[in-house]
């Protein structure tokens, strides 16, 4: 009865312990694969969302800096050129019998202004066109005039108002193309208040002298040879 009780004892023993075994072994391998699908799972979210997020990273192209704009370049306007006053211009010669004052309205007419040499240079300019053109035996009248109670001859502008420098003085640059003993402000009886210039064979140059408005009232033998001269600057 003692060793069979022994017997028993062991084999029961034996069996608890197997059956223990069994359930601790069969949990812990539940616990164990429950832990690692959990892992998987979690590894495997992680990964998908760190790739998303890779991914996304990947097709965001990086913020470069602004491209610096230049300023707009400022052009520093022109500064008018002042003409000199000596400026040689565009001349039209015309032949005509007329007056002084109707030859002063035309060139006015014509976009021009009667004549007014202002430099040794343009009145040589002038004397070679006229002699290019043939014109050499005619009288032109200019630009210029004085006041009936003056002795002084001026250039006259587009209102036939005198303007500058009296034109009879030593100072002007033309002096020296005063025919001599001229201006006599008359010739006889008849006044002479306006200006021509012609070729004067008893010195061989071409000079300025005065003369009156109506030259054809007083020498009819200058029918056919009166002219005038416009200048253009534009």
């Amino acid at each position: 009865m003692k060793g069979k009780f022994t017997r028993n004892s062991v084999i029961l023993i034996v069996g608890s312990l197997s059956l223990a075994a069994v359930v601790i072994f069969g949990g812990t391998y539940l616990y164990l694969d429950r832990q690692k699908t959990s892992g998987s799972s979690q590894t495997s979210a992680y990964e998908r969302e760190g790739g998303v997020q890779r991914q996304a990273q990947a097709t965001i192209a990086p913020t470069s800096a602004p491209t610096p704009t230049s300023e707009p370049a400022v052009v520093a306007a022109a500064e008018e050129v002042q003409e000199p006053e000596n400026a040689i211009h565009r001349y039209e010669y015309i032949i005509a019998d007329c007056t002084w004052e109707q030859a002063w309205q035309d060139c006015i007419n014509r976009g021009g202004y009667l004549v007014r040499i202002d430099s040794p240079e343009e009145f040589e300019h002038i004397i070679t066109e006229i002699t290019a053109n043939g014109y050499d035996k005619k009288v032109f009248f200019l630009g210029g005039r004085r006041e009936t109670t003056s002795s002084e001859y001026y250039w006259v502008d587009d209102k036939n108002v005198i303007t500058g420098s009296p034109l009879n003085s030593p100072d002007c640059s033309i002096y020296n193309y005063w025919m001599m003993g001229e201006p006599s402000y008359q010739d006889g009886n008849i006044p002479e208040n306006c200006l021509m210039t012609f070729f004067y064979e008893s010195e061989s140059r071409w000079v300025i002298n005065d003369s009156p408005n109506e030259v054809l009232a007083f020498v009819p033998d200058y029918q056919g040879k009166i002219g005038y001269i416009c200048e253009y600057e534009q």
